[in-house]
């Protein structure tokens, strides 16, 4: 298989990336769909279940920063991690976290 991605670069690695082929190299790359919101809209939020949720690498720029869509970096566990230190997701957006178990919502 051939890499699917191209840098002038020559050193650069593809790090923190989700694709398809996985990268031979790099690190902590992940093999699959990335679960966008709707690709074809140009929507690339991630839905639920996808493997760049908690997935990215933290940075201290990171602490109260917002993403693209201005919602906060770094939530804890988002919608497919777990509720443990925050991490951020890979990409431009942040999963919004899940509500608790148990909430209730009141539609009027």
């Amino acid at each position: 298989m051939v890499d699917n991605w191209y840098s002038s670069d020559a050193d650069a690695e593809p790090n923190y990336t989700c694709t398809t082929p996985l990268p031979s190299y790099g690190a902590n790359n992940k093999d699959g769909d990335p679960l966008f919101g709707n690709l074809a809209a140009g929507d690339y939020t991630l839905l639920k279940g996808s493997p760049c949720i908690d997935t990215g690498s933290n940075q201290g720029w990171m602490d109260g920063a917002k993403d693209l869509a201005g919602n906060t970096r770094k939530t804890y566990g988002g919608l497919g991690g777990t509720r443990g230190s925050p991490v951020v997701d890979m990409g431009a957006y942040e999963a919004p976290e899940a509500p608790p178990k148990g909430t209730v919502f009141m539609v009027r």
